[in-house]
């Protein structure tokens, strides 16, 4: 059951570094190329319900390292040289590092709880779409304080 576990969060992780590498490289010249980080959130959010959280951090980390390196000016290089650029990568970590705390873990066979915790545990899904679609707002305004 480890096993099993472990070989989902390494899938995952591949999986959202490889979409991170093909955003990056799709979006290099274009207009979104600053909002691309944003728009890995929802990604964030389904390996966060798929795989759990420490595979989104990790995918969070190895797409951080893809956008410095591929997204941002000069390319192949982890120093990123505008510091609108750079912003918007730290906005992503803290939105990665605040989407892995907040999000919350699947339980299983946990007896129904009262109230507004079980309202919250019944719609986990929509609060953590609630959580990325506000991080691609935050993105979408940092892009434009920035430019």
């Amino acid at each position: 059951m480890v096993v099993r576990s472990f070989l989902k969060s390494v899938l995952s992780i591949l999986l959202g570094g490889g979409l991170a590498f093909a955003l990056a490289i799709l979006c290099r010249d274009c207009q979104v190329e600053r909002a691309v980080p944003a728009i890995f959130v929802v990604v964030l959010v389904l390996m966060a319900q798929l795989a759990g959280r420490m595979a989104s951090l990790l995918t969070a980390l190895v797409g951080g390292l893809i956008f410095a390196v591929q997204l941002f000016e000069p390319y192949g290089n982890l120093a990123v040289g505008s510091a609108a650029d750079r912003m918007i990568l730290y906005c992503f970590a803290l939105v990665a590092l605040v989407l892995a705390y907040v999000f919350p873990q699947a339980k299983r066979n946990q007896q129904m709880l009262p109230g507004v915790a079980a309202l919250i545990e019944r719609n986990e899904l929509w609060i953590a779409l609630g959580i990325a679609v506000l991080s691609l707002l935050t993105g979408v305004l940092v892009l434009f304080l920035f430019d």
